[in-house]
């Protein structure tokens, strides 16, 4: 089993033995991890021999290294079969996909060996281009599938975008995989003296590596994925007050007065906070003037806003709405004496 218990990071450097306390608890870790990836790499083995179940076992064995590095307290043989068999329709389906694409290219590439000339040059073109698709694809098909809940369709695209918009973590996983089975099987001498190492603990510790740079990758994805939920979150917010703001009715200043002085009777009397009677009295005659409904939607939109209220706007309105008028009543006055004037220029002329 593994727990919580290993966490000793923080050691003050003035502890004394903290220091081997700290090796101590990074070798028991060690030794934890070791052991439940030889459980993992033995059920893994048991469970790929039907062949048709790899891809299910791929799926488990995925999600018991993510518990693994989280460090949950669990069992390992029997969380792996739980795994196995909750990821058993999905897996198998994602493998017999790959094994069917997997014959269509064998086939097509048999084909293209009896002809010659373009037409052979181009089927050699597709042959290549589906090896390469391929090969994106399945480093990131059986841990995205015990890492998300998603169709096996979504998770095969996933798969590709993953692979080429992360070009790096995708060379570490295939490599890791392809080269070290490549290596291993391909020269004789090598696999008649490693064979009871793949039974024992190698798949576990190819698993277990990729693992740590797939969840790299699928952290980095939530984290961007959250942002954009933020951010359509307060998009969504902006135009909901946008929304209350066009459908509130258009006031007067006076209007726009009143209805502050009731948001903040109304605010002063949730704080408990002691008003004099006149002001208390102003503010219950101006509120008057503003529908109950009107006050909700105002607080509501003022709230959301993180604004207490609307008085500095209205303020700099009422101003700017005295000198509008001081404008109006000196252009009325010299549009006045330009009258004047020009009736006193004809009676003169007329003597």
């Amino acid at each position: 089993m593994l727990t919580d218990n290993y966490q000793n990071e923080n050691i003050q450097s003035d502890n004394p033995g903290g220091d081997a306390e700290w090796q101590e608890s990074k070798l028991k870790r060690m030794m934890d991890v070791f052991g439940c990836l030889f459980a993992v790499n033995v059920c893994f083995v048991i469970s790929c021999l039907p062949i048709f179940t790899i891809g299910a076992a791929f799926t488990a064995l995925y999600a018991m290294m993510f518990r693994i590095q989280r460090r949950d307290d669990y069992t390992v043989v029997r969380e792996y079969f739980m795994e196995f068999k909750a990821n058993f329709k999905k897996g198998t389906i994602a493998f017999l996909i790959i094994l069917l694409v997997c014959f269509i290219m064998w086939g097509q590439y048999t084909y293209v060996l009896n002809f010659e000339g373009p037409l052979a040059l181009f089927y050699d073109v597709v042959v290549v281009l589906e090896t390469v698709a391929l090969a994106l694809v399945l480093p990131f098909v059986f841990p995205l599938l015990a890492y998300f809940d998603n169709s096996v369709l979504n998770t095969f695209k996933n798969a590709f975008l993953l692979a080429v918009s992360n070009l790096g973590a995708w060379i570490k996983m295939f490599v890791a995989w392809f080269a070290t089975i490549a290596f291993s099987f391909g020269y004789e001498a090598i696999i008649l003296n490693t064979w009871y190492l793949w039974l024992l603990i190698i798949f576990g510790l190819l698993a277990y590596g990729t693992s740590l740079t797939a969840k790299r990758v699928f952290d980095l994805v939530d984290t961007t994925h959250k942002e954009k939920e933020e951010k359509d979150e307060e998009k969504k917010r902006i135009k909901e007050i946008e929304e209350k703001k066009a459908k509130a009715p258009k006031r007067s200043i006076k209007e726009k007065q009143a209805l502050v002085a009731s948001m903040q009777a109304r605010a002063e009397a949730k704080e408990g906070d002691v008003v004099d009677k006149d002001k208390t009295t102003e503010y219950d005659n101006m509120s008057k003037a503003v529908p109950d409904k009107e006050l909700d939607v105002a607080e509501e939109i003022a709230t959301e806003e993180e604004l207490p209220c609307e008085e500095k706007t209205i303020n700099e309105a009422v101003v700017k709405e005295k000198s509008e008028k001081k404008l109006d009543v000196k252009q009325e006055s010299i549009s006045e004496k330009k009258n004047n004037n020009k009736k006193k220029g004809k009676k003169k002329s007329k003597k």
